[in-house]
């Protein structure tokens, strides 16, 4: 396999992906964006939700298709790289347009592109290391990605404190292609067969996907996964995108602050990122994402009673613990339930999952905070609280999931 022929060097770049792109995640999708179009421009919550939402809707149709046709030729660079390079485009138009509306449009673009070069992008990772080490393969990803979120924002913040949120998205962009570069350069797939898509791959990936989903039965455990995550992520993906907006709002966190809570979630995401990586491959990626479900249940019901500020600088870590954990465990999940043949499949339709919930959660929010705005601050908490319905849910659906018998006997 080319991609191995230099494994450190494989692994460095493909570490550096993450990097790059929880740059983009954090710049823009959790902070910059979310304050400039709803408090620069007074736009409502609910227009970004819906924008986060049609998206991610764009998104839902259109990866496990893209995960099948990669698993046909055994290609996912092709793919990595034409969405990375669309997501970096729209970023810097942000940096460029006047109106909401307009700015709305090209974050959903950039938005799409960014969270589908993440399917293939994770459907790498059995591609650079081995099965019993997928978990510490998984956690220095995401710690490095955890890592790159912090530089970003230092980068970045010069750029924002003379201009506004507005400045930071042209130098987020020119910092995502910069760190994504080395993966999209280094890392090679192991077929070089055709990477264009024709209408005929089109018919047979809908078949293939479709055949699985026939298959529900002997995929049971995979099916009770995407379940589960589905519901968590509902939370996940909305706290990600409204936690500068809650911050502010509901204990009165100024600018200032919100840069420094996002650098101490930050920091516990790093060091957790590491910590999770080596636990998971040694209790199972399984069981450690049910206690990371704990730690997310504990650190929203925080939130949602938090009165100061103090309390929510020491919920903040918890989030950062959470994230971490949460994404590391549950790509090796996602890894260790696919057979070979069908990495890129099970990783698309797990985003599937992922992208469907990025559609309700943000919409349940959106509209929970538009029925109960006569309530003023108290409508975050009910949000939030809906949130924690999610996560419940979710976990109670996971401690159903059976893994494979290489797990269960560590």
């Amino acid at each position: 396999m080319e991609a191995m022929k230099h494994p450190r060097l494989s692994i460095l770049a493909w570490s550096l992906y993450d990097f790059a792109n929880t740059i983009f995640a954090m710049n823009v999708v959790s902070y910059n964006f979310a304050l400039w179009i709803t408090d620069t421009h007074g736009t409502d919550d609910l227009a970004y939700s819906l924008a986060l939402s049609i998206s991610t809707a764009v998104v839902a149709l259109a990866v496990p298709l893209l995960g099948a046709i990669s698993d046909r030729y055994d290609r996912r660079m092709p793919y990595l790289r034409g969405y990375t390079l669309g997501c970096v485009l729209f970023t810097m138009l942000l940096g460029t347009v006047k109106h909401a509306s307009t700015a709305l449009i090209f974050f959903s673009i950039a938005n799409a592109c960014f969270q589908i070069s993440n399917i293939f992008y994770n459907a790498l990772i059995p591609q650079i290391s081995t099965k019993g080490r997928m978990g510490r393969m998984s956690g220095i990803g995401t710690g490095t990605g955890y890592i790159g979120a912090i530089i970003g924002l230092i980068i970045v913040k010069p750029f924002k404190d003379v201009g506004g949120y507005q400045a930071a998205f042209i130098p987020t962009a020119l910092c995502l292609l910069l760190f994504a570069l080395p993966c999209l350069i280094l890392i090679r797939d192991p077929s070089s067969g055709p990477a264009r898509v024709t209408p005929r791959d089109f018919v047979r990936g809908w078949k293939k996907v479709s055949q699985t989903f026939r298959d529900a039965r002997k995929y049971s455990s995979f099916f009770l996964l995407l379940l589960s995550s589905f519901l968590v992520l509902n939370a996940i993906n909305t706290i990600i995108a409204f936690m500068s907006v809650y911050a502010q709002k509901v204990v009165g966190f100024t600018d200032e602050n919100i840069f420094f809570f996002m650098i101490i979630c930050t920091l516990f995401a790093v060091v957790a990122s590491f910590v999770f990586g080596f636990v998971s491959d040694r209790l199972g990626a399984l069981r450690t994402l049910k206690w990371t479900l704990g730690v997310w249940i504990l650190a929203v019901v925080g939130g949602i009673f938090a009165t100061t500020q103090a309390a929510l600088w020491m919920i903040g870590p918890l989030v950062g613990i959470a994230l971490a954990g949460t994404w590391v465990t549950s790509r090796v999940v996602v890894a260790e339930l696919a057979p070979r043949r069908k990495t890129g499949e099970f990783f698309g339709l797990f985003g599937l999952a992922g992208r469907f919930s990025a559609i309700l959660g943000p919409l349940v929010w959106g509209v929970t905070t538009w029925l109960f705005s006569s309530l003023g601050v108290m409508r975050y908490r009910i949000a939030l609280g809906a949130m924690l319905v999610f996560i419940l849910l979710g976990l109670r659906i996971l401690r159903r999931v059976r893994m494979p018998e290489v797990e269960n006997t560590r």
